[in-house]
């Protein structure tokens, strides 16, 4: 199994919010001298084991061979666009040399940036050849990895806005064109006892076809550019039938709201008005 290994301390999952799944983290008697302990992330313990319970089981890294102790969910390393990975963590204290490590700090206040001089002070005390650097709050380490992603969503967005708007304008545009081709029609339903209610209906129908036709041709679309999706859709598949099933919703209350104006107009219809312009 390819899988990527990180020493850590007792409170790293703590400080980054990976919840435990299964059995224990990593404590005070994770000492060297000890029995060596690892935790897996969710899709490692996955991929090892299977659905069976790894707690317990034994595991060699490398040349080292330790016990399973605990399971903790499934992290993106670096980027939101990455994919997940497959995670073996094995306590600092047990092993690992480093020559660059990254220190995480969870802080009480809202201003996490009030503590990057306290902390360079502390580290100088423990050892100043070690020089620290490059501090910035986990908002901010978020917030740069998902930059490109964030503005490719807005744009995406502004898009389909803008798409959703025209398609509103046009069933409206050609809804009421055809009404008023039909104003005719419509006056001799009403002179021969047709109800306004039953107009509305007949141009509604009219525009929720023209939705149905689009929607299903859209549908076809997007399912041949599922590929292409799957690169900007994090946490849900391309090809999610609740996702297709809630825009193909969104889509008929729009139509159903564009028709709606034509459809009115086309029940106000004067019976009168029309057999006297024939």
């Amino acid at each position: 199994m390819n899988s990527a290994w990180r020493s850590v301390d007792a409170g790293y999952f703590a400080a980054l919010r990976i919840p435990l799944l299964r059995g224990r983290v990593f404590g005070p008697e994770d000492v060297p001298g000890k029995c060596c302990v690892f935790v897996l992330s969710q899709q490692a313990a996955r991929s090892l084991y299977g659905t069976s319970d790894p707690v317990g089981r034994q595991l060699r890294l490398n040349d080292t061979v330790g016990e399973v102790i605990g399971v903790v969910g499934d992290i993106h390393l670096k980027s939101i666009a990455d994919p997940l990975e497959n995670v073996v963590y094995l306590p600092i204290a047990q092993g690992g040399r480093f020559g660059v490590f990254a220190l995480f700090v969870k802080t009480r206040d809202k201003s996490p940036e009030a503590a990057t001089t306290l902390l360079k002070e502390k580290l100088r005390e423990i050892d100043s050849a070690v020089p620290p650097f490059d501090f910035r709050a986990m908002d901010d380490w978020v917030d740069f990895s998902a930059a490109r992603t964030r503005i490719r969503t807005w744009v995406l967005t502004f898009l389909a806005a803008s798409a959703l708007a025209l398609g509103i304008i046009g069933i409206y545009g050609v809804l009421a064109y055809l009404v008023t081709l039909r104003r005719h029609e419509f006056g001799v339903r009403m002179a021969l006892g047709a109800q306004p209610g039953s107009l509305v209906r007949l141009v509604l129908a009219q525009g929720l076809a023209l939705a149905v036709i689009g929607i299903g041709i859209g549908l076809i679309g997007a399912l041949m550019l599922t590929r292409v999706l799957e690169t900007l859709l994090f946490g849900v598949s391309a090809r999610d039938p609740m996702t297709f099933l809630g825009v193909a919703i969104l889509l008929l209350v729009a139509a159903l709201t564009a028709s709606y104006v034509p459809a009115r107009r086309a029940a106000r219809a004067d019976p009168i008005a029309t057999l006297r312009a024939e």
